[in-house]
């Protein structure tokens, strides 16, 4: 999944090399990229927190949240609907608690959408381990690669999650290479 990720990376890194189109998006100096990873981060960690309010305060209203459910994507549209869902989450998985582990982060500025997205700009590609402790005492780990786009605002509107057991819905409809690269954060 790694090496997926990095491949995706390099693919749009050569795209972003290309002569942009006028699109609605904005772009960023690369100095200002580790304010977007630290802005990913900070969510990440509100998110895996359930802490609903500080979260919120971080995304757009028009928010869009992509990622697997049992053998489907699933979209949650709309803050007030995402901030709404991830509330009732915890109680109906019967979560205990919730451990984000081993990050890595990508910041990536390009001038057009990405294969599984819609809009084009600053993008935080964000790899790490969650590890999901349940009351039952059962625990759950996994591999996740979790993009999270800006808008101008440095407001998250869009996410996609995607786990290592949910590789059947990463795009696949473009040609990729796999580079060699190692990313800390």
């Amino acid at each position: 999944m790694f090496q997926y990720c990095l491949s995706v990376i390099a693919y749009w890194i050569g795209v972003s090399s290309c002569n942009p189109t006028e699109q609605n998006h904005h772009h960023v100096d690369s100095d200002t990229f580790s304010d977007y990873v630290a802005l990913t981060q900070k969510a990440l960690s509100y998110q895996a927190d359930f802490d609903i309010e500080a979260w919120g305060e971080m995304l757009a209203p028009n928010v869009e949240y992509t990622f697997p459910y049992r053998q489907t994507q699933t979209k949650v549209t709309g803050k007030k609907q995402l901030l709404f869902h991830w509330k009732n989450q915890r109680p109906q998985a019967h979560i205990k608690s919730i451990q984000l582990t081993n990050f890595h982060f990508v910041p990536l500025n390009t001038p057009e959408p990405l294969p599984f997205g819609d809009l084009g700009g600053v993008y935080v590609l964000a790899m790490f381990t969650r590890k999901i402790t349940f009351l039952s005492g059962q625990i759950l780990e996994q591999t996740i690669s979790l993009w999270c786009h800006f808008n101008p605002e440095k407001r998250i509107d869009r996410i996609y999650d995607y786990n290592d057991a949910s590789m059947a819905f990463i795009p696949t409809h473009f040609k990729y290479q796999t580079l060699p690269l190692s990313v800390h954060a």
